[in-house]
């Protein structure tokens, strides 16, 4: 449940609730980016016999991609652009992809149309001016629609203490619309399960869905 517990809190749906009320998805963009020197060179997620990698540790923004769009696996990856780990060039320490994903494919469906998904995983990004964090960088899932930009800003950690947020940007005007806790209190206490737990949820990971996210690995690499 590591890289999708994220899911089953109640500002994910809110978010998807939001993106389906805008019409036809055009694109969608992920980031997630961890400062310089802030996971030591001894930690497993540098070492290749343990899976390390940006995409295998940072695997949300792959994850918050198909979580946004409602798709299996990617139906191709136009492009991938790895920064090797200074420790051992096996392992990518930042990875840019864009793939090709299905809307509506999530359990083997047929879909609706294409779109194009671009993401961004870097567990040593370099701070701004040398000493500036990233912070604007924590995971990111930003959405195209034909009629807005969607933003759902620090997905992986929307809890009470740390902060996070929806943003609306409307095309038409310029206008950007900001969600608030009342945007989400419906759906507590609906979310959350895995595949065959007890009661009514909103979103369940089923076995297919944990396939489609090793297939989206694994097509990048």
């Amino acid at each position: 449940m590591e890289a999708f517990h994220w899911q089953c809190h109640p500002a994910a749906h809110a978010f998807k609730d939001v993106v389906s009320k805008h019409d036809k998805v055009l694109q969608t963009h992920a980031i997630m980016t961890s400062p310089v020197c802030s996971i030591p060179a001894s930690d497993i997620r540098w070492q290749f016999d343990l899976a390390g990698g940006a995409l295998m540790d940072v695997t949300y923004v792959l994850s918050s991609t198909r979580f946004a769009l409602d798709a299996g696996a990617p139906l191709c990856v136009k492009s991938a652009h790895t920064r090797p780990s200074p420790w051992d060039e096996r392992v990518d320490e930042a990875m840019d992809t864009t793939l090709v994903y299905r809307e509506g494919s999530a359990e083997g469906a047929e879909g609706e149309y294409n779109v194009e998904a671009t993401v961004y995983a870097d567990m040593r990004r370099a701070n701004v001016a040398g000493f500036v964090p990233r912070v604007w960088e924590l995971p990111t899932i930003e959405v195209e629609t034909e009629r807005a930009l969607v933003t759902l800003y620090n997905f992986t950690m929307p809890h009470r203490v740390l902060y996070h947020y929806i943003a609306t940007k409307d095309k038409a005007t310029g206008e950007t619309r900001y969600g608030t806790r009342s945007t989400t209190l419906k759906y507590s206490g609906k979310t959350g399960g895995v595949h065959g737990s007890a009661g009514a949820s909103l979103r369940t990971v089923t076995n297919q869905s944990s396939i489609d996210q090793m297939k989206s690995i694994n097509m990048v690499y």
